[in-house]
């Protein structure tokens, strides 16, 4: 929701009324006073899955305090079941039910709040009107609101380490709480009754999760929300034709939202296997996750649904060019995680501008094609 002037507006009524009252600074910080604690995370399902590490170490230093979540609507049910929460708190986007939210955070007497990662302009204020006093995250050089930060004087875009993967780079905010940042593994706890209802519907397939073989069970996503991370379709196409031709177990589902489904089945007809099915916008995040933890492999670009596999130990076959998998690819499991990296072709993707797969086409389908074989042979497929 856009409404003329209300940032600037915002902006200027919060800086006058801090002048007044002000936020703690991280100098008088003491965690013995902290007993609710909120993590926020209005980014994208991605950033969410890979500060699971972080959400674990904060719960590990406040061991005895509330800690919730603040997140996107999109994804926020993924982690209600989460053990290191006492809840989650949606946000619904832009200045949408603001003083609503304001209310609801001042309800919970928030004591400290970690911004994970919140670019969204009311992020800021609704922490500070919410009544929240000891305001930390790792600010860029361009953070509006670094006057609301409990660490203003500490961080800046050289705070982060430069060739880091995006995980250690989020572990750094433990720094300014004392908490412990070595365990970088990624985790997600799905509800038991939505994974054995997944787990039954597979049946349907005749397919048998509990036997042990070589995968037969192949989740693919072909979607992210930016078109340069995007295979082309027609080698989605082909690439599928030849999996399914060659392996005549394999059950392959193509997973993706309700805006995806109509591009998912045409793939799906392009294919014309009765062992391909189009489940895109079927099932919602959790139903989604516990689908793909049920999976043998998953093949996908960098998309969130990529970390999704990795914290649920699924293993992957990932195709990256404009990004780059050191940077934010998996961290873990290496023995069971794949992929196959380009370089960039221009500019235009470092600035997120291009609206076509140009640097993602160099990747043909015969080396993916091939390094699902090699996957297949060495058995790194999980049963």
């Amino acid at each position: 929701m856009d409404v003329p002037f209300l940032d600037t507006v915002l902006y200027l009524y919060t800086k006058i009324k801090s002048r007044s009252d002000p936020v703690s600074d991280i100098s008088s910080f003491s965690s013995d006073k902290i007993k609710n604690v909120l993590i926020v995370l209005t980014t994208g399902l991605g950033d969410a899955v890979l500060s699971t590490p972080a959400i674990r170490a904060v719960r590990k230093r406040f061991s005895d305090a509330k800690i919730f979540l603040f997140g996107r609507d999109s994804w926020l049910s993924l982690f209600r079941c989460d053990h290191n929460l006492n809840g989650v708190i949606p946000y619904k986007g832009k200045y949408r039910f603001f003083f609503n939210t304001i209310k609801r955070l001042k309800d919970k007497e928030i004591a400290l709040a970690l911004v994970f990662h919140g670019n969204d302009p009311d992020i800021m204020p609704i922490l500070y009107f919410a009544g929240v006093r000891f305001i930390i995250r790792i600010p860029n050089d361009t953070t509006r609101y670094r006057f609301l930060l409990s660490n203003r004087e500490i961080g800046g875009s050289n705070f982060l380490l430069k060739d880091t993967h995006y995980i250690v780079n989020r572990m750094r905010i433990l720094k300014f709480i004392g908490a412990d940042d070595s365990d970088t593994s990624l985790y997600l706890d799905i509800d038991s009754s939505i994974h054995n209802r997944i787990k039954e519907w597979l049946k349907g397939f005749n397919t048998d999760i509990d036997k042990d073989m070589s995968p037969t069970l192949i989740g693919y996503h072909m979607f992210a929300a930016d078109t340069y991370k995007m295979w082309l379709v027609e080698k989605h196409v082909e690439l599928i034709s030849r999996l399914t031709a060659s392996n005549r177990r394999l059950t392959l589902f193509l997973t993706g939202s309700k805006e995806d489904r109509e591009k998912a089945e045409y793939v799906r007809s392009a294919v014309g296997s009765d062992r391909v099915f189009n489940i895109a916008g079927m099932f919602n995040i959790e139903e989604t996750a516990a689908l793909i933890g049920l999976m043998d492999l998953f093949i996908t670009p960098d998309t969130g649904l990529l970390h999704v596999a990795v914290a649920l130990e699924t293993p992957t076959i990932s195709l990256f060019a404009p990004t780059r998998y050191e940077l934010v690819g998996a961290y873990q499991d290496m023995d069971i995680h794949h992929f196959i990296q380009r370089d960039l072709t221009c500019e235009l993707c470092i600035t997120k501008e291009c609206s076509f797969s140009k640097c993602m086409d160099q990747i043909t389908v015969d080396e993916v094609y091939e390094l699902f074989q090699r996957v297949v042979k060495k058995g790194k497929g999980r049963c």
